[in-house]
């Protein structure tokens, strides 16, 4: 199609900074509409590389860079939560999952259906990322019920989540405007997101799976469905490698016809909505084929292998000597 947005070399530095452990809650990744890499500390943005960071040590303001600080988003028009306990962990050796299942189940009872996305799901389908959030698909005419659900959730008689500061906006993502929480005194984020912002239908049966710990995710095809409406570069490539799936599998399961017409009604909500929150980054529709078979061939599998994993991998995240499906592993997912 005419100008349409390609991936390339340029995107691959989204996989060194898609996700980044927070210490307390320091540096969270940011991309500057090239993508070069910068990050926040203390509520103000720098840039540099993640790896650098040192938190007795705050790197200088770059060049001719105004100093701003982060602003808190208007969330709902709550009470911000005091972000950072790093000496406080979750079960599971903090990976969060009796505490996703309990909010699932929370808004399950109120007759609200949940799923989980985003880097989560990638790391279900096998893709070696690093977060400390869930995000958590639901319908959208049940988002401020599913909000006003959560903040009325007691412990002791005590409110059991806070609203927390939300990511940092990524250019064409609307994902910082939507209700973030955390559990109270615990490592523990979660962010509710719409449906139709994911291209994933909660309430639909065959848009869903359960990993073996019970935590429903995106199904497996609709979660490549998803990624590739959203033209999330690095996740459509971690999610091949993930699961190690390849140009036929796509063609046999995806239905790029029908998706060729769905994401151009995608793609002009979602540019509407990033219009009308003032965000940056434009939307428009790409070729869905094209994309899969570009990502999906054997030599850009094999291209994406680090050299020092070469003849050990079969991808980027599947090794030889482990080529089982990584849903049938006892895993925390």
């Amino acid at each position: 199609m005419p100008g349409e947005e390609k991936p390339g070399p340029d995107r691959e530095v989204a996989r060194r900074y898609a996700e980044f452990r927070d210490v307390d809650k320091g540096p969270r990744p940011y991309f500057d509409d090239d993508l070069s890499p910068a990050f926040y500390v203390n509520g103000k943005r720098y840039e540099g590389k993640l790896e650098d960071y040192d938190p007795e040590f705050e790197f200088p303001l770059a060049e001719d860079e105004e100093d701003e600080t982060w602003e808190p988003h208007e969330v709902c028009g709550d009470r911000i939560a005091d972000d950072g306990f790093p000496e406080l962990l979750v079960n599971h050796g903090g990976h969060g999952i009796d505490e996703i299942l309990d909010v699932i189940d929370q808004l399950s009872a109120a007759g609200i259906p949940a799923c989980v996305v985003g880097v989560r799901a990638l790391r279900y389908y096998g893709a070696g990322r690093l977060t400390d959030e869930w995000d958590l698909c639901v319908p959208d005419g049940k988002l401020e019920a599913a909000r006003q659900l959560v903040l009325s959730a007691e412990t002791n008689g005590d409110s059991k989540y806070e609203v927390a500061r939300p990511p940092y906006p990524v250019p064409g993502s609307l994902r910082h405007t939507f209700p973030c929480f955390r559990l109270k005194g615990y490592n523990f984020w979660f962010i509710l997101t719409p449906s139709s912002d994911c291209f994933v239908d909660p309430s639909q049966p065959d848009h869903v799976e359960r990993s073996k710990n019970g935590v429903p995710y995106a199904s497996l095809v609709q979660f490549a469905r998803s990624v590739l409406v959203q033209k999330l570069w690095a996740d459509i490539s971690d999610f091949i490698d993930g699961m190690d799936l390849d140009v036929e599998w796509g063609e046999r399961n995806i239905g790029f016809d029908s998706l060729q017409k769905e994401s151009e009604e995608f793609a002009r909500l979602r540019d509407e909505r990033l219009k009308s929150h003032k965000c940056d980054g434009g939307f428009s529709p790409h070729d869905m084929g094209r994309i899969w078979r570009e990502e999906a061939s054997s030599e850009a599998k094999e291209r994406r292998i680090e050299p020092m994993k070469k003849g050990r991998y079969l991808t980027r995240w599947r090794r030889i000597k482990s080529p089982e499906d990584p849903r049938t592993k006892d895993r925390p997912v």
